[in-house]
């Protein structure tokens, strides 16, 4: 890690502290059970003093608590990734995939949220292209489903992508009521008749999306 910052080494721009900072909060990635002080430094290559003082700060922030040995991030790091969320638009987020997601019932919940212009230029450019026998592969018909999502506020695809699966998804929105991501329930279709996805799945969904949609303000 150090080596990273070397490449800085007298940029009177360059935040060292920040940037160490930074580098603590990424080594908690994959590591439930939480991290010593003496671990983070071997890891990132700084002072145990230096990562000490930190994760004190990110304690005293809120960001991390410890149990004496062992510190662990706590959710108000979301935040952190909620600025991102919160200031880039769906369609720079969800561009790069719309395009291989289409016959997705997740994908259908996110084109159904883009505004009326960026969805006619994504219906113009894409191509349809069937999965199974059941996949819809007519534009036309697609527009009339990606209505019925935007009216409903939920999409359901019976055995478009895969036979024998039969899937829901619901929005997921900020309190603002912006659509930043989407939540889907899969299940054999041989078992679960679309009536009953809608009548017991659906609530679950929507309450679980709503609970999500709360950490993302």
């Amino acid at each position: 890690m150090l080596a990273e910052f070397a490449a800085f080494k007298g940029d009177p721009d360059f935040a060292v502290t920040l940037a160490r900072g930074l580098a603590v909060i990424e080594c908690f990635a994959a590591r439930e059970k939480g991290l010593s002080v003496s671990h983070i430094s071997g890891h990132i290559g700084i002072s145990r003093a230096a990562v000490r003082r930190i994760l004190i700060t990110l304690q005293y922030l809120g960001y991390a608590e410890s149990d004496g040995r062992l510190y662990r991030l706590k959710t108000r790091v979301l935040r952190l990734g909620v600025a991102y969320l919160s200031s880039a638009t769906l369609p720079i987020l969800a561009q790069p995939l719309l395009e291989r997601i289409t016959a997705t019932v997740m994908g259908r919940v996110l084109i159904a949220s883009l505004p009326q212009e960026e969805f006619e230029k994504y219906l113009a450019r894409i191509e349809l292209k069937s999965l199974t026998p059941k996949t819809v592969s007519d534009k036309s018909k697609f527009l009339e489903i990606i209505e019925k999502v935007r009216v409903s506020g939920y999409s359901l695809i019976d055995q478009e992508l895969e036979l024998g699966l039969r899937s829901i998804a619901v929005p997921v929105k900020t309190l603002s009521g912006r659509v930043v991501a989407a939540m889907n329930i899969g299940l054999n279709a041989h078992r679960f008749p679309a009536s009953k996805m809608v009548s017991s799945f659906l609530p679950v969904l929507r309450e679980n999306a709503s609970i999500l949609g709360k950490f993302l303000t």
